[in-house]
């Protein structure tokens, strides 16, 4: 289930941010070849210019992947 969710995000914070966006970074437990199960999936995006019509856009976003166990990662 983890991977066709993060893929799903993935395409979706690239959507987002487009050519702003520097790197999707996954880390924690699903970042291991055997992810605990249960356990929240963390990421952190970083992007080289924080655009407010991006932002709104990826708020609305992090509610909808929040209930697919990917929390709002912190934006660097």
């Amino acid at each position: 289930m983890a991977d066709g969710v993060l893929e799903e995000y993935r395409k979706e914070v690239e959507r987002i941010f487009g050519e702003d966006l520097s790197s999707l970074l996954l880390y924690g437990s699903h970042a291991s070849v055997d992810p605990a199960p249960g356990k929240e999936i963390s990421v952190l995006v970083v992007v080289r210019i924080l655009r407010k019509e991006a932002l709104d856009l990826f708020q609305r976003a992090t509610r909808r992947f929040a209930r697919q166990g990917i929390p709002p990662p912190p934006i660097v």
